[in-house]
């Protein structure tokens, strides 16, 4: 397959994975955000979009574990995402067995990169 169709198909997998993600649909979506993905070309934006709304999706279900590992990789896409950092610390932080000091770190680390917004400041401070 060249690489123009493999690009349209992870682009259109990612664009059925937002869809059925807004239809409450989140196995479906998350089986197409798995396509996209494994496709390994979407642009670098795009596919830590995709990492973010996969996040999103285990945070619901409470796999904090798998949220971490998408927000991770987001965060190596787009390390200045101060939004990825913040949901990286809610993830610890709603986690059960997750870390408070990780999650202190990644609230830290995102109110360092957009120190106006209020709830990241009231994040950390709970932290």
């Amino acid at each position: 397959m060249s690489r123009t169709l493999t690009l349209s198909f992870a682009e259109s997998a990612l664009a059925a994975a937002r869809d059925l993600a807004k239809r409450n649909r989140p196995s479906a979506a998350l089986a197409r955000l798995t396509a996209a993905l494994g496709a390994g070309v979407l642009p670098a934006a795009t596919a830590a979009d995709a990492h973010r709304l996969a996040a999103r999706l285990h945070a619901d279900a409470e796999r904090y574990a798998s949220a971490r590992r998408h927000l991770r990789e987001a965060a190596k896409l787009e390390p200045r995402d101060a939004g990825t950092r913040y949901q990286l610390g809610l993830a610890f932080q709603n986690d059960p067995h997750g870390c408070d000091d990780r999650a202190a770190r990644c609230f830290r680390t995102a109110v360092g990169l957009a120190a106006s917004l209020p709830d990241r400041r009231l994040a950390e401070g709970e932290a």
